[in-house]
């Protein structure tokens, strides 16, 4: 008999234990991807990146063969702001005055949500690169 209320307590305790592991992180995951991305940019004092995308945009995936795979670019981004990829005919647009007309369209917000910079169309890694840094220019002025 003692065996099994030691049993049962230690199943209890188990049992408290996981709820409250897993109540503590139930708000995280009722957040949008969005929030989820600015809460990290703000622990990481990070920009934030956001990539508007579709899968049917030629443009988009020539750029993410030709540009986002290149190590220098994913180094370069990591380092300087959190990344929020979108598919427009997927999802809708975390904030109202974020507006495109075409795809891929980025915009860079500082992680207080106020807009940096809009950049549209397909890019070179060059190019791309010599835009992102614009914008971390502009950021510090900002």
């Amino acid at each position: 008999m003692k065996k099994i209320l030691i049993f049962l307590f230690i199943s209890m305790l188990f049992i408290s234990c996981e709820s409250k592991i897993s109540s503590s992180n139930e708000p995280e995951q009722n957040l949008t991807n969005y929030q989820k991305v600015l809460l990290k940019a703000k622990e990481q004092n990070k920009s934030i990146m956001i990539k508007l995308t579709s899968e049917d945009c030629h443009f988009c995936k020539k750029m993410d063969r030709e540009v986002f795979l290149d190590r220098e670019v994913i180094d370069f981004l990591d380092k300087h702001f959190i990344q929020l990829t979108i598919d427009v005919k997927k999802e809708k647009l975390p904030k109202e005055n974020l507006h495109y007309k075409v795809t891929p369209t980025f915009f860079f917000l500082t992680n207080n949500e106020k807009p940096l910079y809009r950049i549209q169309g397909s890019w070179n890694k060059k190019d791309f690169i010599e835009l992102v840094e614009m914008v971390l220019k502009k950021e510090k002025g900002a």
